[in-house]
């Protein structure tokens, strides 16, 4: 069957599906091509064809899927591992730039309470710290 042949057949076979199907449910009428006329032109289309695709199931054994499936989970918790070391050493980078930030500020708040003592505040925190009792 050429293509002008198979152009023909679907518009002829178009007209009487729809000439038909005026008193059909309302699902056949939104398609006007029936189960066999859908079945005619998909074997005239492999006809014609110049090439067929056959499909089958994969032949790869299930003990070398899970041996590959191994590998993979493998590189991707070592690859997880590495992600999460540098998120771990850059939060811990960030958290002691704001812990020195918050010494500075602090600092400077108590800095006017501190020059009312005849004492340096640092010496006395010193010397407390390293008092055992």
């Amino acid at each position: 069957m050429d293509l002008m042949q198979l152009c023909n057949a679907i518009i002829l076979s178009t007209a009487v599906c729809v000439g038909s199907a005026h008193g059909l449910a309302t699902k056949n009428k939104l398609t006007p091509f029936g189960p066999s006329m859908r079945n005619s032109v998909m074997s005239g289309i492999q006809d014609t064809a110049d090439f067929a695709i056959k499909i089958h199931p994969p032949e790869q054994d299930v003990d070398e899927t899970l041996r590959s499936l191994d590998g993979i989970m493998m590189m991707e918790d070592a690859e997880r591992r590495a992600s999460n070391e540098d998120f771990v050493d850059a939060e811990q980078r960030l958290l002691s730039l704001h812990k020195a930030k918050i010494r500075e500020i602090v600092a400077a708040a108590m800095e006017p309470i501190h020059a009312m003592f005849p004492m340096d505040y640092q010496a006395l925190m010193e010397g407390h710290g390293s008092t055992e009792l």
